[in-house]
């Protein structure tokens, strides 16, 4: 049985979480992060259309999969650089995650510059 492309890609996010060993913490969800690195991630819905004509026709959902690398302040970026770069390659363009319904299909993946939060 097919997730909901929500649950589907938030699954592969948390098998990429227990793959690099980190925990996992969910925008909206109640999460203490650990003294050591971790991920934040999120689920962004952008635009959604008809992508065939007809009743039973395709929907296409533009969105992103957000996933940060959270270290500890002064430990330098090379550990979070490093985390990035596993993660962006666990999730190559092209790549089909199954959900109920269709199929997510990602682009490529972008990974930032790091930056201190505060």
């Amino acid at each position: 049985m097919s997730l909901p492309l929500h649950d589907a890609l938030t699954a592969a996010a948390r098998e990429a979480a227990t793959a690099l060993s980190l925990p996992i913490g969910w925008e909206g969800e109640v999460f203490t992060p650990p003294a050591g690195p971790y991920l934040r991630g999120r689920v962004d819905y952008e635009n959604e259309q008809a992508a065939t004509c007809g009743s039973g026709g395709l929907t296409r959902i533009d969105g992103a999969l957000e996933l940060i690398v959270a270290v500890m302040s002064g430990g330098g970026d090379s550990e979070a650089v490093a985390l990035s770069r596993r993660i962006v390659g666990m999730f190559p363009r092209g790549l089909g995650i199954t959900c109920a319904g269709g199929e997510a299909v990602l682009a490529a993946p972008r990974a930032q510059s790091p930056r201190t939060d505060g």
